[in-house]
């Protein structure tokens, strides 16, 4: 009869066991997760109605209104959040150069259907001069770890499988996202280095929460900053890992905790679900943005709208 005591040690055994298998015969052994879906983009000009402003966390908050071939969409932005990146937004949509290359007569060039919707990606001018437009800034993450518990999630769960909001597909995507970065961290370069500290390799491994997993590879958080969540409605800067994020951004139409702790959100969708969802419903390419600029209320795009200094003068 199994006693409690030689349970556990049974249940440790299994434990190390699938760690090794995981470490050691990943290509063949190491069970594979449903890789969630890639992260990771009415009237013209009319003002924002009552709706639109109800739906506003706070009325001071810049409030943009992107105009399509379907209808507006409405996007109150979240400077206490993420003020680098909404500054940043602000400052592209606020110069009329930026503003042409990267939104307007732009589509949303990637969607997935009732999930998200993409723009913001360069597209070229016709233009006389032979010298390349000046490339789009870098703007950091700005995003609260603790805040969103990313330190009490653990990178394997009970059964040694990633946890799911990694979205680590198979064993080649687990091998480059995580084994090869913290065989780096712990100065691992040689099988024969591996062999004589797989130990300690297993034992750091069952050890990481989300938290460390990120900053492994090279994600930097700020405590200081209001926690916000992926959820449906979520506006989101769009990037190609830490600290990339440039004029791209995706708005949500379903919750997407993978993308906890790697993505900034900027803002939250407060009117125009109704285009946003239809937009994820065609093919992209096929709607085209006409206008997207800060709205005041009871005023049409550009009208009264306050632009940043910075936003009026970059060239």
């Amino acid at each position: 009869m199994m006693t409690i005591n030689s349970w556990h040690k049974h249940a440790r055994s299994i434990k190390r066991t699938v760690l090794l298998l995981m470490l050691f015969i990943l290509p063949l052994a190491l069970p594979v997760n449903a890789q969630q879906p890639p992260a990771p983009s009415a009237d013209q000009n009319a003002a924002p109605d009552t709706a639109v402003l109800a739906n506003m966390n706070n009325r001071r908050n810049p409030l943009i209104q992107i105009t399509t071939n379907v209808g507006d969409i409405w996007i109150e932005l979240f400077p206490q959040a993420a003020p680098a990146n909404v500054e940043h937004l602000l400052t592209l949509i606020g110069n009329e150069e930026w503003r042409q290359r990267l939104y307007e007569n732009n589509t949303f060039h990637r969607i997935e259907r009732n999930l998200f919707i993409q723009t913001g990606a360069q597209h070229e001018q016709p233009t006389t001069q032979r010298q390349q437009p000046p490339a789009v800034p870098y703007v950091s993450d700005e995003i609260n770890a603790l805040g969103l518990g990313l330190e009490q999630l653990p990178a394997l769960q009970a059964d040694g499988q990633p946890h799911p909001w990694l979205n680590i597909s198979d064993a080649d995507d687990f091998r480059t996202r995580l084994l090869r970065p913290l065989y780096d961290q712990l100065g691992i370069n040689t099988v024969e280095e591996l062999a004589d500290r797989q130990n300690e390799v297993l034992s750091t491994l069952a050890g990481m929460n989300l938290l460390q997993v990120h900053e492994m590879l090279g994600y930097e958080y700020n405590s200081r900053l209001p926690s916000r969540r992926p959820l449906s409605g979520s506006v989101v800067m769009v990037n190609r890992g830490p600290g990339s994020n440039q004029s791209e951004f995706a708005i949500l139409l379903a919750d997407m905790p993978w993308l906890t702790g790697t993505h900034t959100v900027i803002g939250q969708m407060v009117g125009g679900e109704t285009p946003a969802t239809l937009i994820s419903q065609r093919r992209p390419g096929n709607i085209f943005i006409s206008s997207i600029g800060l709205a005041t209320p009871g005023q049409p795009v550009g009208v009264g709208s306050e632009i940043s200094q910075a936003a009026r003068g970059l060239q």
